[in-house]
């Protein structure tokens, strides 16, 4: 594990348990997809936000899954930024998008994706979102919503394959 400023975390931080446990316990959601944008793991606040088990997501499209328009159409793949984040392996953001959720309820949220590099190669993306319901960035205002999510990729290389 490397954080943002030095190389390895010592202890009690050795071992991906730890880091297991972190994911597990985050009150923002995250989603793992493989290269090809297919889930591969959740943790317990985004089954709780989409409403939807981990074995339901699994191997599911992502994007064919969650991604809507305000009016719950499906969002064509060309105009989606998350898919672009995945097709050229960089970290990517956005506000004001829409989640359909597991009893069919549409679901402002905020996201931010970062590749999952292991040995030189991209193993996935680690997807992580909040509820942005209420605040500006589901009205469309200016304001920018709340992000705690901006350590994406130190906290998400618990997934191991």
């Amino acid at each position: 594990m490397r954080d943002a400023v030095s190389d390895d975390v010592g202890p009690p931080t050795d071992g991906p348990g730890f880091w297991r446990q972190v994911v597990e316990r985050l009150d923002t959601a995250v989603l793992v997809l493989d290269p090809a944008g297919r889930v591969i793991a959740a943790n317990p606040a985004a089954e709780r936000l989409l409403s939807r088990t981990t074995a339901a997501m699994r191997d599911a499209d992502a994007h064919d899954l969650l991604h809507r328009d305000a009016d719950g159409t499906r969002v064509p793949r060309d105009r989606c930024a998350m898919l672009h984040t995945l097709a050229e392996a960089k970290r990517a953001r956005g506000e004001g998008g829409t989640y359909l959720r597991g009893d069919g309820r549409l679901l402002a949220v905020s996201w931010s994706a970062s590749p999952l590099v292991e040995g030189g190669s991209v193993r996935g993306t680690a997807l992580l979102f909040t509820d942005a319901t209420g605040t500006a960035a589901s009205t469309g205002s200016e304001r920018r919503a709340p992000a705690p999510w901006r350590a994406s990729t130190s906290v998400c290389h618990w997934v191991r394959r």
